[in-house]
């Protein structure tokens, strides 16, 4: 078997809280994780192992997928008895609160934050654009690196608006444009061994920068007229950054050595 994402054949089954998972393989060339029946979410980009570029819209070009590591159905009920939905405010859904909770680690940044407030025994930074909403700063994430020391934190949580519906609907019309450039942001905050949670319409991630290696990839399902919403989980592995803007390569050297 040939990883789907580098070709290459050195592929074993993903290793998960010592557990071998026989459903998942990780590539030892790449990194990325697949399953063997892989119908993954799709991604472009990348090389195939002779080095040459490929798109998911090429005709010669090798199709690359990202695994769906889970798929949250929509609906169920709480604790409390009242109905589970997928809806205005993302964390106010026990799966995706709980899904991001387990997952914090040391200090966390919650880029925009809206109005829940997040469980963790350490501390939370929150940020939202809206001047009213209860934050520890309200600015753009396209700035937000210049607010604190590089190597900052432990964990980023990005849950954007993710369309001007939302924008309009969530943030009172505020939004923050250039996710690209928040990435990069974040690349500068997150210290070695990191992670970076984000929640969208897509699958890309913080796959833009090489430095972080992609962890999870889960679908949040909200009903069948309704797009999923897709988090990524991606952790941070080197120093150095190279972050990819438009077919050009930008290598940046952060400030710490933590680990």
């Amino acid at each position: 078997m040939n990883c789907p994402h580098c070709d290459s054949s050195e592929v074993e089954h993903r290793t998960y809280n010592s557990e071998v998972d026989r459903s998942v393989y990780k590539c030892r060339s790449c990194g990325r994780r697949f399953r063997a029946d892989d119908d993954g979410v799709r991604a472009d980009g990348g090389k195939v192992g002779n080095g040459t570029e490929r798109s998911g819209n090429s005709s010669g070009g090798m199709e690359r997928f990202e695994a769906v590591d889970e798929i949250v159905p929509n609906g169920g009920r709480d604790r409390d008895g009242s109905h589970r939905t997928l809806g205005r405010w993302t964390f106010e859904y026990t799966p995706a609160r709980e899904f991001v909770e387990d997952r914090l680690e040391g200090r966390v940044l919650n880029a925009c934050a809206g109005r829940t407030l997040l469980e963790h025994d350490d501390e939370i930074v929150r940020n939202d654009l809206n001047p009213d909403r209860e934050a520890d700063l309200h600015v753009d994430v396209c700035e937000i690196a210049d607010h604190f020391v590089p190597g900052e934190f432990d964990t980023v949580v990005f849950d954007p608006p993710f369309d001007d519906h939302q924008a309009d609907d969530k943030y009172d019309g505020l939004r923050a444009d250039g996710v690209l450039e928040a990435f990069g942001e974040f690349a500068k905050l997150v210290r070695p061994k990191g992670r970076v949670i984000t929640f969208g319409w897509n699958s890309w991630g913080m796959s833009s920068i090489d430095a972080f290696e992609r962890e999870e990839t889960v679908l949040l399902q909200r009903g069948p007229c309704l797009r999923d919403v897709i988090v990524t989980v991606d952790r941070r592995t080197n120093h150095s950054i190279t972050v990819k803007r438009s077919g050009n390569d930008r290598t940046l050297h952060t400030e710490t050595e933590q680990s």
